[in-house]
């Protein structure tokens, strides 16, 4: 069988969900213990395990009925929010390896955020048997704790914070709280290690993206008499990369040897690729979802378009980044330190009378957050507040395996694709996978990540483009997909 229609068969299966492992199936494993599996067809076991779950968390308050449903595959399907998770185990007092499935394993994201004050104070109270009361009243404490002009250390503390929060888990609330207040500057809410990843990875890919854009430059400028102008010029053609725009502006005086209009702008293009695009998100999504970009933007512009996902026979568990999601990734920081300032705005008012005067600290500090008049009383602040916290919520997005992998995928094939030129190796397609697993899977357990598995929609979709005597990459896979 020829590769492009092994790729058409690979997309195919992918749109079979029975063929994946999806939340509802692990909530049913999870809530269905096999003995109870025995006897009983397989339609059933869905409707089994959501009675076992809902016998458990009676009157909690977790979530809708309608909503914990859909956990089950039951009228729709939906994945919880990390909050649902954390309410749960409260409410069972889960340990703390639990907690981490749920997280891990179950809604393929990164595993507790030891750096978040909220998961650090859900995680502790699940080990204390505390309820989600309890917890919010050690949030606020914390919250009107901070101090109003703390700075968040922007480095990589995961490591010590897991340490120091062991040496500090079995002390009693008050004292517990007392230490995470010394320790405010280190939770910054997200993990810089997965931070870190994303940014390592997009920089690697961008230089691929530079290096073929490079080679394309170099190849069309050799069609042209720029090698012997150079010459004429006494320019060493080591140093080819840094006249180019004196070329074209020499050439377009000359009556001989001229360019084509679109001839100019291809290789002003390519230039600028290479010395001045300073690692564009747009270079990266235009490179990685190619087939998937609507129209070809000019330089200058800074977001992309992608056609409908309607045109693409893919589920929606096989995402596109967008430039507004990348961008808020790469300023997480800013994000986050907002979302943070805001709720500690809102904590200061907790306890204060509503037709008090708001303070004045918050008056001064509102328009750096708000566009909407300053309020004067505690109560037209509160409410705004409100508001503010929800939509800045929205806005702090932290890595996730789904980010990651894309990326990670492109170089791998990238350096195979090295390697075997180098060596004049054949192309195996065991080797060129494994590159890719190696690579990913460590990246995945320095982030608390899930590891590469074939019974998830994108792991799977990334490791169809492993042809038997070829590699195709992400944007010919989505090519392949077009309807």
């Amino acid at each position: 069988m020829k590769d492009e229609e092994l790729i058409k068969k690979r997309i195919e299966y992918l749109n079979h969900p029975e063929n994946f492992i999806q939340f509802e199936q692990y909530m049913t494993d999870q809530w269905l213990p096999s003995t109870e599996k025995e006897g009983c067809e397989k339609k059933e076991w869905t409707k089994k395990a959501y009675r076992n779950f809902n016998e458990k968390v009676k009157g909690s308050k977790i979530a809708s009925h309608n909503t914990v449903r859909k956990w089950f595959g039951i009228g729709g399907k939906a994945v919880p929010k990390r909050e649902h998770i954390f309410r749960l185990a409260l409410w069972l007092h889960l340990p703390e390896e639990e907690i981490q499935d749920y997280l891990i394993r179950g809604m393929l994201e990164p595993g507790i955020q030891i750096n978040d004050y909220q998961e650090m104070i859900y995680l502790y109270g699940s080990k204390k048997q505390l309820s989600w009361e309890q917890c919010q009243d050690m949030i606020l404490v914390f919250e009107q704790t901070m101090e109003k002009d703390l700075v968040w250390k922007q480095d990589t503390h995961t490591e010590q914070l897991w340490k120091w929060y062991r040496q500090n888990e079995t002390k009693e609330p008050e004292e517990f709280l007392v230490w995470m207040c010394s320790q405010a500057g280190l939770l910054k809410g997200y993990s810089k290690v997965a931070w870190n990843a994303f940014v390592f990875w997009k920089g690697q890919v961008l230089e691929y993206v530079r290096k073929d854009a490079g080679g394309c430059l170099y190849d069309m400028l050799r069609e042209t008499d720029y090698f012997q102008w150079l010459a004429g010029q006494n320019i060493p053609e080591k140093d080819w990369e840094n006249h180019i725009s004196q070329y074209i502006n020499n050439v377009s005086r000359r009556k001989e040897k001229q360019l084509t209009e679109t001839e100019k702008k291809q290789i002003l293009y390519l230039k600028w690729m290479i010395k001045d695009s300073k690692g564009r998100t747009t270079d990266l999504l235009s490179e990685l979802y190619a087939s998937a970009v609507q129209a070809e933007e000019p330089a200058e512009k800074r977001r992309l378009r992608y056609y409908d996902r309607k045109e693409f026979s893919l589920p929606k568990e096989i995402p596109l980044m967008t430039n507004k999601y990348v961008s808020q990734i790469l300023g997480v920081a800013e994000m986050k330190g907002h979302y943070m300032r805001l709720s500690q705005m809102r904590a200061a008012l907790q306890a204060r009378d509503e037709e008090e005067a708001c303070p004045q600290w918050i008056r001064e500090e509102w328009n750096g957050y708000s566009r909407t008049p300053v309020p004067q009383t505690v109560k037209e602040a509160k409410k705004e507040l409100k508001h503010m916290i929800q939509n800045q919520k929205k806005r702090c997005q932290y890595v996730k395996r789904e980010d990651l992998l894309p990326m990670i995928h492109y170089v791998a094939q990238c350096r195979y694709l090295e390697e075997i030129s180098e060596s004049s190796d054949m192309y195996s397609v065991e080797e060129a996978k494994q590159i890719f697993v190696s690579m990913a899977n460590e990246v995945m357990d320095q982030c608390q990540m899930e590891r590469v598995n074939k019974r998830y929609y994108l792991d799977y979709f990334l490791m169809a483009g492993y042809g038997e005597n070829e590699l195709f990459s992400l944007s010919d896979m989505l090519e392949s997909a077009r309807k």
